[in-house]
Protein backbone atom coordinates (compact mmCIF):
# COMPACT_ATOMS: atom_id res chain seq x y z
CA UNK A 1 0.00 0.00 0.00
CA UNK A 2 1.62 3.14 -1.01
CA UNK A 3 1.28 6.79 1.09
CA UNK A 4 -0.68 7.78 -1.98
CA UNK A 5 -3.33 4.66 -1.51
CA UNK A 6 -3.58 5.47 1.85
CA UNK A 7 -4.24 9.53 1.61
CA UNK A 8 -7.16 8.21 -0.76
CA UNK A 9 -8.27 5.76 2.02
CA UNK A 10 -8.44 8.43 4.45
CA UNK A 11 -10.52 10.78 2.22
CA UNK A 12 -13.15 8.08 1.83
CA UNK A 13 -13.34 6.85 4.82
CA UNK A 14 -13.17 10.21 6.81
CA UNK A 15 -16.44 11.32 5.85
CA UNK A 16 -15.12 14.97 6.07
CA UNK A 17 -15.79 17.00 3.01
CA UNK A 18 -13.22 19.42 3.67
CA UNK A 19 -10.73 16.41 2.52
CA UNK A 20 -12.70 15.47 -0.23
CA UNK A 21 -10.89 17.09 -3.01
CA UNK A 22 -7.74 16.51 -4.61
CA UNK A 23 -6.51 19.87 -3.37
CA UNK A 24 -6.63 19.10 -0.10
CA UNK A 25 -3.96 16.06 -0.53
CA UNK A 26 -1.52 18.20 1.53
CA UNK A 27 -4.05 18.68 4.51
CA UNK A 28 -4.08 14.89 4.27
CA UNK A 29 -0.49 14.11 4.14
CA UNK A 30 0.14 16.00 7.29
CA UNK A 31 -2.24 14.07 8.93
CA UNK A 32 -0.67 10.50 8.01
CA UNK A 33 2.70 12.00 8.54
CA UNK A 34 1.13 12.42 12.19
CA UNK A 35 -0.45 9.21 12.12
CA UNK A 36 2.85 7.29 10.92
CA UNK A 37 4.86 9.29 13.60
CA UNK A 38 2.90 7.54 16.19
CA UNK A 39 2.90 4.13 15.28
CA UNK A 40 6.71 4.71 14.70
CA UNK A 41 7.38 5.62 18.07
CA UNK A 42 5.07 3.19 19.36
CA UNK A 43 7.06 0.46 18.00
CA UNK A 44 10.40 2.47 18.41
CA UNK A 45 9.80 2.68 22.50
CA UNK A 46 8.85 -1.42 22.53
CA UNK A 47 11.48 -2.73 20.43
CA UNK A 48 13.85 -0.38 19.38
CA UNK A 49 16.28 -2.38 17.62
CA UNK A 50 13.83 -2.41 14.79
CA UNK A 51 13.62 0.91 13.81
CA UNK A 52 17.71 1.56 15.10
CA UNK A 53 20.98 2.67 13.02
CA UNK A 54 24.24 2.98 13.60
CA UNK A 55 26.74 6.39 12.67
CA UNK A 56 30.18 7.71 13.48
CA UNK A 57 29.63 10.80 14.68
CA UNK A 58 33.35 12.91 14.52
CA UNK A 59 33.25 14.54 17.74
CA UNK A 60 35.99 17.78 17.76
CA UNK A 61 36.43 19.22 21.07
CA UNK A 62 33.90 17.67 22.58
CA UNK A 63 31.40 18.14 19.98
CA UNK A 64 29.93 16.79 16.80
CA UNK A 65 26.67 16.76 14.62
CA UNK A 66 24.17 13.82 14.18
CA UNK A 67 22.39 13.66 10.90
CA UNK A 68 19.33 12.76 10.72
CA UNK A 69 18.25 13.91 13.80
CA UNK A 70 17.52 10.80 16.81
CA UNK A 71 14.37 9.95 18.12
CA UNK A 72 16.04 7.97 20.56
CA UNK A 73 20.05 7.66 21.43
CA UNK A 74 20.44 4.03 22.35
CA UNK A 75 24.15 3.77 22.94
CA UNK A 76 27.06 5.79 22.31
CA UNK A 77 31.00 3.97 22.06
CA UNK A 78 34.13 5.69 22.14
CA UNK A 79 35.89 4.09 18.78
CA UNK A 80 38.98 5.22 19.87
CA UNK A 81 39.05 4.12 22.76
CA UNK A 82 38.09 0.47 22.86
CA UNK A 83 34.57 1.42 22.35
CA UNK A 84 34.16 2.38 25.86
CA UNK A 85 30.76 2.62 26.51
CA UNK A 86 29.84 6.41 27.50
CA UNK A 87 27.40 6.96 30.51
CA UNK A 88 24.03 9.55 29.37
CA UNK A 89 24.30 12.54 31.12
CA UNK A 90 23.45 16.21 31.26
CA UNK A 91 25.06 19.33 31.13
CA UNK A 92 23.73 20.45 34.49
CA UNK A 93 25.30 16.96 36.20
CA UNK A 94 28.77 17.71 34.33
CA UNK A 95 29.17 21.55 35.40
CA UNK A 96 28.26 20.11 39.14
CA UNK A 97 31.56 18.50 38.70
CA UNK A 98 33.52 20.31 35.93
CA UNK A 99 32.08 23.89 36.16
CA UNK A 100 33.83 25.50 33.48
CA UNK A 101 33.96 22.61 31.01
CA UNK A 102 37.86 22.41 31.28
CA UNK A 103 38.56 18.46 31.69
CA UNK A 104 39.56 17.03 28.58
CA UNK A 105 41.06 13.17 28.22
CA UNK A 106 38.66 10.05 26.58
CA UNK A 107 35.12 10.59 27.22
CA UNK A 108 32.72 8.72 29.72
CA UNK A 109 30.17 10.40 29.44
CA UNK A 110 27.51 12.53 26.80
CA UNK A 111 24.68 14.47 26.18
CA UNK A 112 22.30 15.82 23.20
CA UNK A 113 22.51 19.73 22.98
CA UNK A 114 19.60 20.85 20.30
CA UNK A 115 18.26 18.58 17.79
CA UNK A 116 21.61 17.60 16.36
CA UNK A 117 24.72 18.26 18.61
CA UNK A 118 26.23 15.22 20.60
CA UNK A 119 28.41 16.67 23.18
CA UNK A 120 31.07 14.11 25.20
CA UNK A 121 32.81 15.23 28.32
CA UNK A 122 35.51 15.11 29.14
CA UNK A 123 36.62 17.22 25.78
CA UNK A 124 38.58 15.44 23.12
CA UNK A 125 38.79 14.80 19.53
CA UNK A 126 37.50 11.80 18.79
CA UNK A 127 35.03 9.26 16.92
CA UNK A 128 31.87 7.97 18.69
CA UNK A 129 30.12 5.06 17.72
CA UNK A 130 26.17 6.12 17.94
CA UNK A 131 22.86 4.01 17.47
CA UNK A 132 20.22 5.52 17.52
CA UNK A 133 16.82 5.44 16.54
CA UNK A 134 16.10 8.39 13.42
CA UNK A 135 12.93 10.15 12.63
CA UNK A 136 11.14 8.86 9.89
CA UNK A 137 10.74 11.59 6.63
CA UNK A 138 7.66 12.75 5.99
CA UNK A 139 5.41 11.62 3.55
CA UNK A 140 4.71 13.38 0.29
CA UNK A 141 3.09 12.69 -3.14
CA UNK A 142 6.48 11.35 -3.76
CA UNK A 143 6.86 8.42 -1.31
CA UNK A 144 6.69 5.10 -2.00
CA UNK A 145 5.66 1.99 0.05
CA UNK A 146 9.35 1.46 0.93
CA UNK A 147 8.94 4.52 2.68
CA UNK A 148 6.44 2.85 5.05
CA UNK A 149 8.54 1.18 7.78
CA UNK A 150 5.59 -1.51 9.06
CA UNK A 151 5.19 -5.15 6.34
CA UNK A 152 2.91 -4.25 4.06
CA UNK A 153 0.31 -6.43 6.01
CA UNK A 154 0.33 -4.14 9.04
CA UNK A 155 -0.34 -0.76 6.70
CA UNK A 156 -3.52 -0.70 8.07
CA UNK A 157 -3.13 0.75 11.12
CA UNK A 158 -1.48 3.89 9.69
CA UNK A 159 -5.18 4.54 8.70
CA UNK A 160 -6.42 4.03 12.17
CA UNK A 161 -4.45 6.07 13.53
CA UNK A 162 -4.45 8.98 10.86
CA UNK A 163 -8.04 8.56 11.28
CA UNK A 164 -7.87 9.00 14.88
CA UNK A 165 -5.96 11.84 15.19
CA UNK A 166 -8.67 13.60 12.24
CA UNK A 167 -11.51 12.63 13.98
CA UNK A 168 -10.06 14.79 17.17
CA UNK A 169 -8.76 17.28 15.12
CA UNK A 170 -11.76 17.95 13.27
CA UNK A 171 -13.82 17.53 16.43
CA UNK A 172 -15.83 14.63 14.36
CA UNK A 173 -17.63 12.04 17.06
CA UNK A 174 -18.23 8.73 16.59
CA UNK A 175 -20.22 7.16 18.84
CA UNK A 176 -22.29 3.95 20.28
CA UNK A 177 -21.49 0.44 18.83
CA UNK A 178 -19.29 1.99 15.64
CA UNK A 179 -16.80 3.47 18.41
CA UNK A 180 -16.39 -0.18 19.82
CA UNK A 181 -15.49 -1.19 17.05
CA UNK A 182 -13.22 0.43 15.87
CA UNK A 183 -11.15 0.49 18.97
CA UNK A 184 -11.53 -3.27 18.55
CA UNK A 185 -9.92 -3.50 15.07
CA UNK A 186 -7.22 -0.92 16.22
CA UNK A 187 -6.58 -2.67 19.38
CA UNK A 188 -6.40 -6.32 17.53
CA UNK A 189 -4.42 -4.93 14.70
CA UNK A 190 -1.86 -3.85 17.42
CA UNK A 191 -1.72 -7.09 19.39
CA UNK A 192 -0.87 -8.27 15.54
CA UNK A 193 2.16 -6.22 15.12
CA UNK A 194 3.06 -6.95 19.07
CA UNK A 195 3.39 -10.60 17.51
CA UNK A 196 5.04 -9.71 14.97
CA UNK A 197 7.66 -8.40 16.61
CA UNK A 198 7.73 -10.45 19.52
CA UNK A 199 8.38 -13.37 17.05
CA UNK A 200 11.79 -11.34 15.61
CA UNK A 201 13.06 -10.13 18.85
CA UNK A 202 16.65 -11.38 20.09
CA UNK A 203 16.10 -13.74 22.08
CA UNK A 204 17.27 -11.81 25.47
CA UNK A 205 14.65 -9.18 25.05
CA UNK A 206 11.91 -11.74 24.11
CA UNK A 207 8.87 -10.61 25.80
CA UNK A 208 6.65 -12.94 27.68
CA UNK A 209 3.01 -13.02 26.40
CA UNK A 210 0.38 -15.31 25.54
CA UNK A 211 -2.32 -14.77 22.46
CA UNK A 212 -5.37 -15.66 22.28
CA UNK A 213 -7.26 -16.17 19.01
Amino acid sequence: MTPATLVSMVKQLALLGATGAATDDTKVYGYLNVGVLKVYEKVSAKYPWATQTTQEVTITAGEGELDPEPLHILRVQDANNGYLKLDPTDVDAVEDEDPGLEAEGAPDKFWQEGKLTLKSHPANDTVLKVRFTPLPDDLDETSTEDDLFLPKVFHEIYLWETLKFMAYDERDKIVGAELAFNEKEYNDLYDLIWRHYDAKAPQKSRQVKAYIG
